[in-house]
């Protein structure tokens, strides 16, 4: 469960050994445990296949042909050698039977050959007409998932001709009644108020409440807990679930309405504790599908927050899970797209590689489906108009097995936005580990604390890490987390704990915990639905989007200020300065 949401002790047996513990994030979501991957293998790209049957036919062809040849002229060589000779003696009947034979032997040396290929021929083009019917049967579930206008064409991505293509964006947070910010703290929509928006509670442009029938919601999810009889003591849970119980009943409604659609991919329950909200959703129409990472990847959940709307073309990332506590117990960061077809189709992709891999019989290909590959990622970010500002957005995705096509890995992008840092690098996250955190036996990790250092130390980047402290928080986080604070003397590194007052009454497990999960610089935003510790890059599903308008800045430094960049560094900067975080070594 050192997945987000409820924060829960989970049971994990290892071959032979058993293990507990608990997740660091606020809701029992299975831990990706980090064991040894093994997993089948299996070519759902038929498509490559069969271009490759022919391209090899066409070589075999010209190679067949170019043997032939080389073995005739070869052939007349030898004979011609006889012939002309001076020093070979022989009557000219002798001569004549031996240019005959060798024409003889020419002859049946080129039907044979001419068989051969024919025969090769004729069974290549066999096996790639199976190949055919076996690769439309499959591909007809993709393309069912994929909703790619016509319109948006893969040269169109290629040449990102979007600059036209406004969309509406915003940050979103919970923030649980417990903080005390000052009045004049920054202060963003509610997470709440944005997943009303995307379900069509609430249309943002005419402040309207739109038409049930025509919606098409999509969502990934690590577990569901939206009901306040989901989580004990019941009695106690009640005033604060309300939200949480209304998203419910509007998706229940979104379910049983006969045009709109539902679909759900949920991380396979396993050990986790949750509530049956997606049994009563199925119930009432839904389409419900279960990922097992283990079964694909050796270990590991999906721990992905995506919620999308494709009939309006609406989304959120984020850390919030399928769970009331995210919408009032816990301190939540995500982002909030509307009207933005180009940026949901590209997610709509990663959506539909959880889907397919969402059966009890399902294995990793050896080639993803040409239907899921983008041309929008780090090298070639969208370049898209939010809300007036010129800005390039790609989405980035781990685990590396689950890298489709031109996708980037979300490791690779955390690395990438750190090494193109000129000024700064803040780093909000609820768990900061350089291991294996769920590993029976630890195994360390350095990759990201590594740049960390190697930014501060050589670059002179200021590195600011707010890390969570809550019930969950292990011995060994802090241990790291004061290693890296021993070198601040060399380095420019600052490390900083958020920890929630204590509660008012009875409290209620996973929560008052800072959950969030992005990272800004003097470049470019970054929110992910990941902690960082190694097992959540190599075998967890998660998703990244990374927002860079630097370009914007600097034709026009005026909109600074309305910048996703500037707004995540003023959130940092709010709860980094707030009464809530104590430098580690106050510890």
């Amino acid at each position: 469960m050192a997945r987000d949401g409820l924060f829960e002790s989970y049971i994990y047996t290892f071959s032979q050994s058993t293990i507990l513990y608990c997740d660091s994030d606020p809701k029992p979501e299975a831990a990706p445990t980090s064991m040894r991957k093994t997993r089948s293998s299996n070519n759902i790209n038929n498509a490559d296949l069969v271009r490759f049957a022919i391209h090899s036919n066409d070589k075999l062809d010209e190679q067949r042909n170019s043997s032939i040849n080389q073995t005739a002229d070869k052939d007349l060589s030898h004979h011609t050698d006889i012939v002309y000779n001076p020093r070979r003696r022989g009557h000219d009947a002798h001569l004549s039977r031996a240019i005959t034979s060798s024409n003889s032997s020419i002859t049946s040396h080129y039907a044979n050959k001419i068989f051969e290929i024919t025969c090769i021929i004729v069974m290549i083009s066999c096996f790639a007409i199976l190949i055919l019917f076996a690769f439309f049967a499959g591909i007809k579930e993709v393309n069912s998932m994929i909703h790619v206008e016509k319109a948006i064409t893969d040269r169109d991505l290629h040449s990102n001709s979007f600059k036209d293509e406004e969309c509406s964006i915003e940050i979103v947070e919970s923030i649980p009644k417990i903080l005390k910010y000052p009045q004049n703290a920054v202060k963003h929509p509610a997470t709440y108020d944005a997943w009303n928006s995307i379900l069509g509670l609430i249309d943002q442009k005419n402040g309207k409440i739109s038409s049930i029938s025509n919606q098409d919601i999509k969502i990934a999810s690590a577990y569901w807990t939206l009901r306040s009889s989901d989580v004990n003591p019941v009695n106690q849970t009640k005033p604060n679930a309300a939200e949480g119980e209304t998203i419910l009943a509007e998706l229940k409604r979104i379910a049983q309405s006969g045009g709109a659609k539902l679909t759900i991919v949920n991380s396979y329950p396993g050990s986790i504790s949750q509530g049956n909200d997606t049994d009563e959703l199925e119930a009432a129409g839904a389409e419900l599908r279960l990922l097992n990472m283990p079964q694909l990847v050796g270990a590991g959940i999906l721990h992905t927050k995506l919620l999308v709307n494709n009939a309006t073309k609406s989304l959120y990332i984020g850390s919030a899970n399928m769970d009331w506590r995210s919408l009032t117990l816990v301190k939540e960061m995500g982002l909030h797209f509307s009207t933005c077809p180009t940026l949901t189709n590209d997610m709509l992709k990663i959506f539909t590689s959880y889907y397919i891999m969402a059966t009890p019989t399902s294995a990793l290909p050896n080639s993803w489906p040409k239907a899921l590959a983008t041309h929008i990622n780090q090298s070639n970010p969208l370049n898209i108009n939010l809300q007036g500002i010129y800005s390039q957005v790609y989405i980035s995705v781990s685990p590396p097995e689950f890298l489709t096509e031109g996708r980037t890995g979300d490791l690779d992008a955390i690395l990438d936005i750190m090494q193109k840092s000129n000024k700064f690098i803040y780093i909000a996250v609820m768990d900061y580990v350089p291991g294996f955190l769920y590993d029976p036996s630890f195994e360390y990790w350095p990759t990201i604390n590594n740049e960390i250092l190697i930014r501060s130390i050589n670059h002179d980047i200021e590195v600011k890490l707010l890390v969570s402290k809550w019930q969950s928080t292990r011995d060994i986080e802090i241990t790291f987390l004061k290693s890296l604070d021993e070198l601040r003397n060399i380095s420019n590194v600052q490390i900083k704990l958020f920890e929630f007052p204590k509660p008012i009454g009875p409290y209620i497990e996973y929560t008052l915990v800072n959950h969030n999960k992005y990272m800004v610089t003097d470049n470019c935003g970054y929110i992910g639905t990941n902690n960082w510790s190694a097992d959540y890059f190599t075998n967890t599903g998660g998703i990244g989007i990374i927002v860079n308008q630097t370009e914007a800045i600097q034709q026009n430094p005026s909109i600074y200020n309305d910048t996703i960049q500037e707004q995540l560094r003023q959130v940092f900067l709010r709860d980094w300065n707030s009464d809530y975080a104590s430098f580690l070594s106050d510890y």
